[in-house]
């Protein structure tokens, strides 16, 4: 490891000229020597504006996984190009940030994606050669139009100019997981890893594409690693607290881990945080103490990419599977309304259309279930998007079992067990989702197709 002590006047001017120097000594110390285009590379001012440049650093501090961060990003970017229009990579990360809002689905409205193009094609325009502006490039093609052979070309393209991009290494991992080639993008994030063995990030994200493969013990590793390396981190805790119901059916670890989570302070609005939480009050089966949490925590709504979830539908759901048929009514055609008017915003939405199935299906509506349900799968299909596309499966077997159609349901359970989906045997064997399945002759040999 280099380490050496760095003496030198700090002026607004000067930060730029102090970050080459310091990559220049440090490849002397390593006895290498920058290539052309690196040398070029760190000696290149991104802008000539103190603060603009700070308030592309507090974007930097600022991004994240949910909306609050994201926008709060988006905002310092935003100022930060509005003080230096030619800030080329402020424009590249601004654009980052719409494509993020779109991905996660917290805008994913035309327009949204609209502006993301509009801004990255002033970045374009401004640095054309720039990694940074091309690497967002791939982004637009991953999450924004969904076009994964153009992305992967692009980000393969930047590794090529720039081996050393371990975030890049990450990325092409992180395509190749949506395209469903779960071995390929395992073996992408572990070289991202490795080449970045500090990043939480990374070591998270071994963990999380470990579990869709059903490894459980690898990807306790990785996620241990990742609250080692950022034990405030809410994202890494949900998923271990999940981990030990989805590898042994065992509750109380799940919840002793999320207990874990708040000792350690790794609080804030991770939608994760509170999936977790759901599932194994689900799982537990202890409807009024499920119910008292979520009117307790305030969660009017959890939304994410993957799911849509209304409070007024989470406590429907648990007052059916308590017998309470009678305020499982009301509740249902609570969350009704607020799912026609959400679809009346966003009207091709994935997440609200099999969340209103799911609805339909509580309120015995086999007919309109179906139909919503399959509209997800089919603004979300697995063979265009097999990660999502695997909550919108599972969404659709949810609303078959409802109502009893076991046939129906074991054949969308079955597509599933090749699909990189968070269902386990033992998740199987413990939610009440399935209930209606367990006496039929199919469902026990399905079961064992699962890990």
């Amino acid at each position: 490891m280099w380490a050496e002590t760095y003496d030198r006047e700090l002026s607004p001017g000067a930060v730029f000229g102090i970050q080459s120097d310091v990559a220049q000594r440090i490849a002397e110390a390593l006895s290498t020597e920058l290539t052309p285009e690196e040398a070029s590379r760190v000696a290149t001012r991104p802008t000539e504006s103190q603060a603009a440049y700070d308030l592309f650093l507090r974007g930097n501090e600022r991004r994240g996984f949910s909306e609050i961060e994201i926008r709060a990003a988006l905002l310092a970017y935003q100022q930060a190009v509005e003080i230096d229009p030619e800030f080329a990579l402020a424009w590249a990360r601004l654009a980052g940030t719409h494509i993020s809002l779109f991905f996660f689905s917290f805008d994913n409205s035309q327009d949204r994606l609209a502006l993301a193009r509009e801004t990255l094609a002033r970045a374009e325009e401004l640095d054309p050669d720039n990694l940074e502006v091309l690497e967002t490039l791939g982004f637009y093609h991953y999450p924004g139009e969904l076009n994964y052979r153009q992305a992967l070309e692009v980000f393969e393209r930047v590794v090529r100019a720039d081996p050393t991009r371990a975030g890049t290494v990450a990325s092409i991992g992180y395509v190749q997981r949506r395209m469903g080639l779960l071995d390929d993008a395992a073996e992408s994030i572990r070289k991202a890893s490795e080449m970045d063995p500090l990043d939480e990030l990374l070591a998270y994200q071994r963990g999380e594409t470990a579990i869709l493969l059903r490894r459980y013990d690898e990807a306790e590793q990785h996620l241990r690693r990742s609250v080692e390396l950022d034990p405030e981190w809410l994202r890494p805790y949900a998923y271990l607290a999940m981990l030990p119901v989805q590898r042994d059916g065992d509750l109380g670890a799940g919840r002793a881990v999320l207990a874990e989570a708040v000792q350690a302070g790794a609080v804030g609005d991770d939608v994760f945080g509170p999936f977790a939480w759901l599932l194994i009050d689900r799982l537990s089966r202890d409807y009024d103490a499920a119910a008292g949490r979520v009117r307790n925590e305030g969660w009017d709504l959890i939304e994410g990419q993957f799911f849509y979830l209304p409070a007024e539908f989470i406590l429907a759901e648990y007052l059916r599977y308590g017998g309470n048929s009678e305020e499982a009514e009301k509740a249902y055609r609570l969350a009704e309304a607020h799912l026609l008017a959400q679809l009346g915003e966003s009207p091709l939405d994935h997440r609200v259309h099999s969340t209103l199935g799911r609805a339909y299906a509580g309120l015995g509506d086999a007919t309109s279930a179906v139909e919503h349900g399959q509209r997800g799968v089919d603004l979300m299909p697995v063979e265009e998007e097999a990660y999502r596309g695997a909550f919108r499966l599972e969404d659709l077997a949810m609303i078959y079992a409802a109502p009893g159609d076991g046939d129906a349901a074991i054949d969308v359970l079955d597509r599933l067990a090749e699909q990189p989906t968070y269902i386990s045997r033992q998740l199987l064997g413990l939610d009440p989702a399935w209930d209606t399945l367990r006496g039929h002759s199919r469902f026990a040999a399905l079961v064992q197709r699962y890990r």
